[in-house]
């Protein structure tokens, strides 16, 4: 089984799709090929990029991030997911994010092994988004 955890404009909570290019779409296909879990979070902080958030992973249990877990039912959906989130292997360098694997905590059961974009921070400053939840932050 393959997992994604989400913590932005494909969460199944954000309304404001039509500021982000894609994320209706993306958010469509999610709902079609994969199955939402409900809530999860992991170890990290949220970092507010404007109309959407990043998440930098941390090893300090104090940091969570909060968001929504899936099951793929496709594995192929990762390479429609690198594309939304411009990091495919055709999108042009720096990537702002990148895929890697970590470990998310959902609402029930035990941790599971996921999916997620990581923002890989360049030279600018942006703030942190405190209790690092997307969705109240809005």
């Amino acid at each position: 089984m393959e997992y994604l955890f989400v913590y932005g404009s494909l969460r199944p909570g954000w309304r404001r799709t039509q500021t982000i290019p894609g994320a209706a779409t993306m958010r469509r296909t999610l709902r079609l090929r994969a199955r939402h879990l409900g809530p999860a979070t992991l170890q990290g902080t949220l970092v507010d990029l404007g109309r959407y958030p990043g998440l930098i992973l941390s090893d300090d249990s104090r940091h969570r991030v909060c968001g929504d877990l899936y099951r793929l039912s496709d594995t192929a959906l990762l390479s429609h997911l690198d594309a939304y989130e411009g990091c495919a292997p055709g999108d042009p360098l720096p990537h702002e994010y990148r895929r890697v694997q970590t470990q998310a905590q959902p609402e029930q059961g035990p941790a599971v092994r996921v999916w997620v974009y990581e923002y890989l921070p360049g030279r600018r400053k942006v703030p942190l988004i405190p209790g690092g939840d997307w969705l109240q932050s809005q």
